[in-house]
């Protein structure tokens, strides 16, 4: 065979490698189960979702049940969970991590099919509602998004955890979600999980494309930042804290901003926390 040839053979047998892989890697299927519950006493979510001891999370189907309530609220509103994208992170506490992957494998079960998770799946409550009116493409955009935090509680395995869900506007549940969710709880007989959907890895910035869902790992500040950046003036801020005479302490009281790495931009949300605080101040003086 001419060397021309072989060059062309083996052109083509790339290709075709390539594209069967492609075809094989959408056509793959998972064994998403119907698991028979019951209702759990106690799962009405408040104004910051639903925040109980860790030990009561970790407790078979304790998550799982309030995880589908919010599903099949979210589904009965009229939300097509197949289109757009399903945030979740949290402020890394305790069973943060085994919590983000069951609801990863809930939401694929339930028709979800592209998800942005917050690297080492940490995100603060401000930088979902950021990521969700800011992030695109259009046709990704948030639908919705589960928070893993139990705010300002000390977390552990005796300690405390929390979820809530944040609608595609950026914002808290509105009430009426909250209720029908609620309802769901106290009548609930099965929920849906894939339990085969392989486990991702949330610890790198990237995408994984499993069968027809995507999900992709994203930064836990980049959007936040970049819509500080807008108000802020860094480049000042900065320079304030370069000053040898300036010291601030700041603890974040059990919450999460981002990675130690952030540094310089995580302290420009603090001032920006700050600064929201002495206008309310102001107002309420």
């Amino acid at each position: 065979m001419a060397p021309t040839s072989s060059i062309i053979v083996a052109v083509v047998a790339i290709v075709v490698a390539h594209y069967s892989y492609l075809l094989l890697s959408t056509m793959a299927t998972f064994n998403c189960t119907v698991v028979q519950t019951s209702p759990i006493p106690g799962q009405e979510p408040g104004t910051s979702g639903l925040r109980k001891k860790t030990k009561e999370f970790m407790s078979p189907h304790y998550l799982n049940n309030f995880v589908q309530a919010v599903f099949d609220a979210v589904i009965a509103g009229g939300t097509n969970v197949s289109d757009g994208t399903l945030m979740v992170g949290g402020d890394g506490r305790y069973y943060n991590d085994v919590a983000i992957q069951t609801i990863i494998k809930m939401g694929v079960a339930n028709g979800v099919k592209r998800f942005w998770i917050g690297r080492d799946g940490l995100l603060s409550t401000p930088a979902v509602s950021a990521t969700i009116r800011e992030r695109g493409p259009v046709w990704q955009t948030a639908f919705g998004a589960f928070i893993l935090t139990a705010s300002h509680n000390p977390g552990g395995p005796t300690e405390d955890f929390g979820i809530k869900y944040n609608t595609q506007n950026g914002g808290p549940a509105p009430e009426y979600l909250m209720q029908t969710t609620f309802d769901n709880t106290k009548s609930i007989t099965e929920y849906k999980i894939c339990t085969d959907f392989p486990d991702v890895d949330i610890y790198t910035v990237g995408s994984t494309k499993v069968g027809n869902v995507v999900v992709e790992v994203i930064s836990s500040t980049e959007s936040h930042v970049k819509l500080l950046k807008t108000i802020f003036d860094f480049d000042a801020i900065k320079s304030l804290l370069d000053r040898k005479d300036f010291t601030m302490v700041y603890d974040s009281m059990h919450g999460v901003n981002g990675k130690k790495e952030d540094i310089i931009e995580l302290l420009v949300i603090v001032f920006h926390s700050l600064f929201c605080a002495y206008l309310l101040v102001v107002l309420l003086l």
